[in-house]
């Protein structure tokens, strides 16, 4: 699972991206509503399609932020996302 978790890391994120940005964005300066997206099974978290998630994100102008690192143990009712 390591192993293929490295690879995915490198195929999504092929290039050095350096530091933050320390401005305040849009995306942190807004205080609407957050929905949560709950895991409905145990287990371990093995992998995320990260291009669907960008692209429904720009799609619907909202983000996602991921709350579990991949390979991290999941009980039914824990935060996988919030949007």
């Amino acid at each position: 699972v390591s192993q293929r978790t490295l690879q995915d890391v490198k195929r999504l994120f092929p290039e050095d991206l350096g530091a933050a940005d320390e401005s305040p964005s849009e995306v942190t300066q807004f205080a609407g509503e957050e929905y949560l997206v709950d895991a409905k099974r145990a287990g371990y978290l093995q992998a995320v399609e990260g291009t669907t998630l960008f692209e429904l994100g720009r799609k619907g102008k909202f983000v996602i932020h991921m709350k579990p690192h991949i390979g991290q143990f999941l009980l039914p009712g824990d935060t996988l996302a919030t949007v």
